[in-house]
């Protein structure tokens, strides 16, 4: 009960991913968007209360306030809390690319980065067209001297901007 039946989308050229107006509940996604708006202004620790409020408010209803406050948890150097937070987001929703980008990240600020590449390879089959997962892949690799993997992932990553901008209005 509470769990979003999270349907395949395709993001429009300049839109954001994980946009709050794509939450169902109207208290919890203002809660999100101040916790965003926060966010953006520096000041994380205001940010944290509003996506806490915003999770209270969904329960396992969104995977977007999930990922939103574990990474800020994440920000905040909370990590236990961000990984519990992100083992529930999987046990809920196993197929969201922002969850795998978030555990990439969490892992990469534990000192473990075969398990962040690990994830972010995850991210990757579901969604190759994310920048952020090649870029930091190709990062990753690089920092543990593999530099042809860190090669490919950059070759990756040139194809998924180029193809970012011709899309473009």
């Amino acid at each position: 009960p509470g769990l979003q039946v999270m349907a395949t989308k395709i993001k429009e050229p300049g839109k954001k991913e994980d946009s709050p107006m794509e939450i169902e509940a109207e208290e919890t996604r203002r809660f999100t968007t101040l916790g965003d708006t926060l966010s953006e202004e520096n000041r994380p620790d205001a940010a944290l209360l509003e996506y806490e409020k915003a999770h209270q408010h969904s329960g396992l209803g969104s995977p977007q306030v999930l990922n939103k406050l574990a990474n800020s948890y994440l920000f905040n150097g909370r990590l236990e809390e961000a990984e519990r937070l992100l083992d529930e987001t999987m046990n809920s929703y196993p197929d969201y690319v922002s969850t795998y980008v978030t555990l990439g990240e969490l892992h990469k600020r534990k000192g473990e980065p075969q398990r962040a590449i690990e994830n972010y390879l995850e991210a990757s089959h579901i969604n190759p067209f994310n920048p952020v997962v090649h870029q930091r892949l190709a990062t990753l690799y690089k920092e543990i001297g593999q530099e042809e993997e860190a090669t490919a992932s950059l070759k990756r990553l040139s194809i998924v901007l180029r193809g970012e901008r011709a899309s473009a209005p």
